[in-house]
């Protein structure tokens, strides 16, 4: 099962309808010359005054490594939310491009949990991952992926995604997009359609993620364009 799983992952990361890429830039004004120089012989008082600056710099660096940003987890109540975000943050983000922080934006769209051992949860499971920089979370990475996660209780009672349905890519996103949600294909064509509204999610995800671990958060931003204010 788990070898199932990590194959459709890697498959539905190909068939993700967004990836947002930040693409990093060298710094302007790096040449040649000024590399060279830096590298020059120091004085003698050039390397008492970096000796005794040493400390104030092994400090600095403990006190960057001390503000990593927590993990993400889902504070509600809602156990089938909890288990998306879960199973999107563990193993739907493998292969995305890495930031500081990982938050998921599920955005469902039906449950049927007629069948208590296979509760079928239809959304579109979207994933972000962050820096951040300064108060602003700028976006590294990220995908859609609409389709219908199989969720059931573990040994320890409490729920997990076992198996998913993502839409196909391409040509096939249409039929396939039907096929996975049958009846529930209209209302996915009509939220898959409200970018305002999945936006509005998405932003109140970040929020209870700063609200949840207090954090001087002010901002969120997509390569290319202005941040968004969260509060």
């Amino acid at each position: 099962m788990k070898k199932n799983i990590l194959e459709k992952i890697f498959a539905g990361m190909i068939a993700s309808s967004m990836l947002l890429t930040a693409c990093g830039t060298s710094s302007p004004g790096s040449t040649p010359s000024a590399a060279v120089e830096s590298t020059s012989a120091t004085t003698s008082t050039e390397a008492s005054e970096a000796e005794a600056s040493a400390p104030a710099s092994a400090e600095s660096s403990e006190e960057s490594s001390s503000t990593r940003l927590p993990d993400f987890v889902y504070e509600g109540d809602d156990e089938i939310l909890s288990a998306c975000c879960s199973f999107t943050v563990d193993e739907l983000a493998k292969g995305y491009l890495e930031g500081d922080i990982i938050i998921p934006c599920p955005i469902i769209i039906a449950v049927d949990d007629s069948n208590p051992e296979d509760i079928l949860c239809y959304g579109i499971f979207d994933l972000y991952t962050y820096d951040l920089k300064g108060d602003t979370l700028e976006t590294v990475s990220g995908g859609v992926n609409p389709g219908c996660f199989h969720i059931s209780k573990n040994e320890s009672g409490k729920l997990e995604v076992v198996d998913f349905d993502f839409v196909e890519s391409g040509s096939d996103y249409d039929e396939s997009a039907k096929k996975v949600f049958g009846e529930y294909y209209e209302k996915f064509s009509e939220i898959s359609a409200d970018s305002k509204s999945t936006e509005e999610i998405r932003k109140n995800f970040i929020k209870d993620y700063v609200t949840a671990n207090n954090l001087p958060i002010t901002k969120y931003k997509d390569y290319g364009w202005d941040a968004i204010d969260l509060f």
